[in-house]
């Protein structure tokens, strides 16, 4: 996915929101890695064009680059979110000044994670409220697992799990 994401050389692009951290619980709980991602957010940010048609004409790109992916990919230029949030989830969003602006911000459609692909292989992950937030949203998942319940037992209540 990182790969040819980077190949549309989209600026400030990131993989974003939900399929980092569900990539992540799969790993955690041995299953293979796609298992379970409806599909993957990727942002970038080009305040260069506003309109529909350029952002139309990079998913187009996109379409070709991921065809073959078990999940659609959504490709959306932060730097249009302000022109549409409000219409459609009914709160304000403020034009964003970065990719990174977006992730850092709730409203926006990126999640508050994001991993980009950098040369020789690296990556560059971006969590304004640290990865934390990833790891948080996995243990309620494990707390919800019925697997978990049965091998990782809770304390009873007000002994030493904060629950008092």
């Amino acid at each position: 996915m990182l790969t040819r994401a980077a190949a549309l050389e989209l600026p400030g692009w990131y993989l974003v929101a939900g399929a980092l951290c569900q990539t992540v619980w799969n790993v955690t709980t041995g299953q293979p890695p796609e298992a379970g991602i409806l599909d993957y957010d990727l942002v970038y940010f080009d305040a260069s064009d506003l309109s529909w048609a350029a952002e139309d004409a990079v998913i187009k790109r996109g379409e070709e680059v991921f065809a073959g992916l078990p999940a659609p990919v959504q490709i959306r230029n932060q730097a249009r979110v302000h022109l549409w949030y409000e219409s459609r989830f009914g709160i304000p969003c403020p034009p964003h000044t970065s990719s990174e602006a977006a992730i850092s911000t709730y409203e926006a459609t990126a999640a508050c994670l994001g991993v980009h692909l950098l040369p020789a292989g690296r990556w560059r992950v971006f969590a304004p409220t640290g990865c934390l937030t990833c790891w948080a949203w996995l243990c309620a998942r494990t707390r919800r697992s019925p697997r978990a319940r049965s091998t990782r037992p809770r304390p009873p209540a007000g002994r030493g799990n904060g629950r008092s």
